[in-house]
C-alpha cells in the first residue's frame, strides 16, 4: 500500500495537533499468514492460527493491522464472537504456555516516545478460559530498541480479573510497562511491579531513553501464559501523541452493515514531523516477544 498525498492534505495534517479521529478496521483487510498457518474468513469474521511452535505471520506491511507471532495453536483475527461497539472485536485464544497470537501494527516512520502520553484498550476475559486469572490481553510499544515495553494488568494491581465482561484499560505515565529485553535501553530504578529490574512507570522510561523512538504498537495473549487454555477478545485501542489521539474499533464486513473508514495514522504521522507529500516505507526489525 503506497500512500501519496497531496500537498493540500499534507497541510491539513500538519493541524491535527489536539485533535481526535478514529478508524474502523474491518476483518477484509487481514492478510492470509504464512504457511503453515491458516487462514479462513466466514460470515463471522477471519482467523488464523498455526499449530507448530514456530511463529507465523503476515507477509510485513507498515501502515496496517495485522496478524503475528501466532504458535502453539493461537489463534487470532477480527469476529463476531464478543461483539463490542459495534459487531466485531479482534478475536484471540490460546491452548497453554506454548501458544501466542498478536494483532500489531507498525509505522512507516517512527514517532518520539518522549511525545507518547498514553493508550487505552477494552479487554474481555471469557468465563470458558482455564489459564491463570490475571492472564489477560496486553498492550505494547514496539521501539527503536528492538524492545517492546508491555503493559500487563496483573503488574499494575495484581488482581485476579473479572470475566464475561469488558473492561477498559487506561495508561498513563504512571502507569507500568516491563521491557522483554534491555539490551538497548537504559533501565531506571525498579518501581514497584515486577519482574523486578525491568518494570518502570512510562515517565521513568521516557526520562531514561529521551531518544527512543516507537515502531509500533501491538496487542496480544499467550508466550509462557501458565495453567490452561485463553479465549477472548480485544477492540478500541486508542493512543495519543503530542495531544493527538487516534482510535481503532475492529469490525466484521457485512455484518450489520459496517463499511470501511478512511485510514488516519499516515496524516497524523505527517503532522509530527511534516514528513512532506509522501509517506515512504521501511521494513521495521520485529522481534516476537
Amino acid at each position: 500500500m503506497n500512500i501519496t498525498f497531496s500537498a493540500a492534505i499534507a497541510a491539513v495534517a500538519i493541524g491535527l495537533a489536539g485533535t481526535a479521529s478514529a478508524d474502523t478496521v474491518l476483518n477484509t483487510e487481514l492478510g492470509p499468514v504464512a504457511a503453515p498457518g491458516t487462514t479462513t474468513t466466514t460470515a463471522t469474521g477471519t482467523r488464523s492460527t498455526n499449530s507448530t511452535g514456530s511463529n507465523v505471520a503476515e507477509t510485513f506491511a507498515a501502515d496496517e493491522w495485522q496478524q503475528r507471532n501466532i504458535r502453539g495453536d493461537g489463534v487470532v483475527g477480527i469476529t463476531t464472537d464478543y461483539a463490542r461497539s459495534g459487531n466485531g472485536s479482534i478475536f484471540f485464544s490460546t491452548t497453554g504456555g506454548g501458544s501466542k497470537a498478536d494483532m500489531e501494527y507498525y509505522f512507516s516512520e517512527s514517532l518520539a516516545f518522549s511525545d507518547f502520553e498514553g493508550a487505552t484498550y477494552d479487554w474481555y476475559r471469557d468465563g470458558v478460559s482455564g489459564n491463570a486469572g490475571n492472564q489477560v490481553p496486553s498492550l505494547r510499544l514496539f521501539t527503536s530498541a528492538n524492545t517492546y515495553l508491555i503493559y500487563e494488568p496483573v503488574y499494575q494491581s495484581g488482581s485476579t480479573f473479572p470475566v464475561n465482561t469488558w473492561v477498559t484499560e487506561s495508561i498513563g505515565s504512571g502507569d507500568f510497562p516491563w521491557a522483554n529485553n534491555t539490551g538497548g535501553l537504559t533501565v531506571p530504578a525498579n518501581q514497584a511491579c515486577t519482574p523486578g529490574g525491568q518494570c518502570a512507570s512510562t515517565a521513568a522510561w521516557q526520562t531514561a531513553n529521551p531518544n527512543l523512538r516507537i515502531l509500533g504498537f501491538s496487542t496480544g495473549v499467550g508466550s509462557g501464559w501458565n495453567g490452561g487454555a485463553f479465549r477472548g477478545a480485544v477492540d478500541n485501542i486508542s493512543f495519543n501523541f503530542n495531544e493527538t489521539t487516534v482510535s481503532y474499533n475492529f469490525e466484521v464486513a457485512g455484518a450489520g452493515g459496517v463499511v470501511p473508514e478512511p485510514s488516519t495514522w499516515a496524516m497524523m504521522l505527517l503532522g509530527f514531523g511534516g514528513l512532506g507529500v509522501a509517506i515512504r516505507r521501511r521494513r521495521a526489525s520485529l522481534l516476537a516477544a
